[in-house]
């Protein structure tokens, strides 16, 4: 078992304690915590520069062992500076595995716009800044990795390796939450993707009291058709990708572009490029691209806000293939492969860890996952690599507890956001979920032409490139200030729309990000 000092085991001695007779912290009205466990100061560099404060704790590897081995777990916040302070909101990231990071800009600002709320999120217990869980000197296999990077992490951590999972960080944000809780005041959770899974165990777990949740992106807490959400992930890129079209043939300009590669609807346009790619018979220009390429870059693009709008363009670039076209093509492969968040942010330990344990479900495997992939015209075969870890790769699942592979019983106020156009968490999900959530209070709204992530995405018209002021989050700010009151969900009317003409301003700045040319189609 990795070794930890004197120092950190009775620091934790002592937050255990304090826990035990103090119950929740106390809090000065402009978010000072009084807790003397919590030292805030400056944050890590990748945080940005918008004045976030960090403070990191010791809580346990195993809070089923609280006197065993400690880990440290960061957080981070942004205090609004109101008179009249009405609680905090903590931001809950996503991944499995990924950084919080994201969610550092939007939380400074709305400080500023809204600071009657404080701003918490955490890193995940083996993310970012907190205890990390990786294998930096072993490649991983696509998106997971396998039995020598588990084999290596065992040396290390003897069997802790299982404590790295959700219903563990679940019991580390009660703990952040227990400290940092304002007297009076409320406390609602913001979850995005995989974060809404770590919600809905915190909901299960009954760890500390919140006035309401909102899920934005929704993995379902239980299985659909014994699936979890990455068992489906690949097939819902796929939908979406359909989806992409049929909204294509909405657009009379991108319908007669789709006419001119397969004389039928937009779908066809698709098969036909496909079967040009099994065939053979691209230009040969294009002539190394095969199935799989195709498919995980379509896949990709269909997630992005901006170069989803490019989809039906590669098809008819592909398909006449002059000069610009090969230019903008090689352009965008190029471009496309740019990670959006640091991989020394992220764990792919993590990610494997969870996603084999409890994301899969026992409904999909391999040889089922391989049949799609390779009929597949959208996916990013996410589905096809977490098979591949848990059957083949050898990453061994970790024990469940009785909160997984269902919903929780909860009576408290829950906020459903879901885009119709996300193909990471598709909204055939949402609605499975919001099945489950139907008590008072407890609502799906599903947002038009939203990719993943509302809370970003859900952008509303005036300025395109503001990723704050969403619809999501003004829905969101209605849920915390009421969240039984009816929502005025008229700025769903007022969202930007993928332009598949290629004549608004957010699509040609799509093709000069994504092409490098000043048109979609020339």
């Amino acid at each position: 078992m990795k070794g930890k000092s004197a120092f950190m085991i009775a620091g934790y001695l002592l937050l255990s304690l304090l826990l035990h007779f103090a119950g929740c912290s106390s809090s000065d009205n402009d978010g000072n915590s009084t807790n003397p466990r919590l030292q805030w100061g400056e944050c890590p560099a990748y945080f940005g520069d918008g004045g976030l404060q960090c403070a990191t704790v010791q809580l346990p590897l195993n809070h089923d062992n609280p006197f065993g081995e400690a880990i440290s777990v960061l957080m981070a916040r942004a205090v609004g500076n109101s008179e009249e302070k009405k609680g905090d909101v903590w931001f809950i990231a996503g991944g499995p595995g990924s950084s919080s990071q994201y969610f550092a800009e939007n939380m400074a600002a709305y400080a500023k716009t809204h600071p009657q709320w404080n701003y918490y999120t955490m890193e995940h217990r083996g993310v970012g800044a907190s205890t990390r869980l990786d294998c930096p000197d072993i490649e991983p296999t696509g998106y997971f990795y396998g039995r020598e990077c588990y084999e290596e992490l065992e040396t290390e951590w003897g069997n802790g390796v299982q404590y790295f999972n959700p219903s563990q960080a679940a019991r580390d944000l009660g703990n952040l939450i227990s400290l940092t809780r304002q007297p009076q005041g409320s406390v609602f959770l913001y979850a995005t993707s995989y974060g809404t899974f770590l919600a809905q165990r915190f909901m299960c777990l009954n760890l500390e009291p919140v006035n309401g949740v909102v899920l934005d992106g929704v993995v379902p807490a239980g299985l659909l058709d014994d699936t979890g959400g990455i068992g489906w992930y690949d097939r819902n890129f796929d939908k979406v990708g359909r989806t992409i079209m049929e909204r294509c043939n909405e657009d009379a300009a991108c319908a007669q572009k789709m006419l001119e590669i397969a004389g039928t609807e937009p779908w066809q346009a698709v098969e036909t490029i496909f079967n040009l790619v099994d065939q053979g018979g691209l230009c040969p220009a294009f002539a190394i691209l095969d199935r799989e390429t195709l498919h995980n870059l379509l896949g990709g693009l269909a997630a992005d806000w901006s170069q989803r709008m490019l989809v039906p363009a590669i098809l008819y670039r592909l398909n006449r293939c002059n000069d610009g076209d090969q230019e903008a093509l090689f352009h965008l492969v190029g471009d496309s492969t740019r990670s959006h968040q640091s991989e020394d942010l992220k764990s792919t330990v993590v990610r494997t860890n969870i996603v084999v344990s409890e994301l899969l479900g026992p409904g999909i495997n391999f040889n089922e996952a391989l049949a799609f992939s390779e009929q597949s015209f959208f996916s990013t075969d996410l589905t096809l690599g977490a098979t591949y870890a848990r059957e083949d790769g050898g990453w061994p699942p970790y024990p469940l507890d009785g909160c997984a592979d269902r919903f929780p019983d909860a009576d408290l106020p829950i906020l459903i956001l879901n885009g119709d156009l996300d193909p990471n968490t598709h909204v055939d999900l949402a609605r499975f979920a919001a099945e489950a959530y139907d008590k008072p209070h407890q609502r799906l709204v599903v947002m038009p032409g939203v990719p993943h992530g509302a809370i970003f995405e859900s952008r509303i018209q005036g300025d395109y490139h503001d990723k704050i002021n969403t619809c999501a989050m003004e829905l969101a700010l209605q849920f915390f200030e009421d969240p039984q009151k009816s929502l005025d969900r008229s700025c769903l009317e007022q969202m930007i729309q993928p332009d598949f003409s290629g004549t608004t301003p957010w699509a040609l700045e799509a093709a000069k990000t994504g092409f490098g040319r000043n048109s979609v189609w020339d």
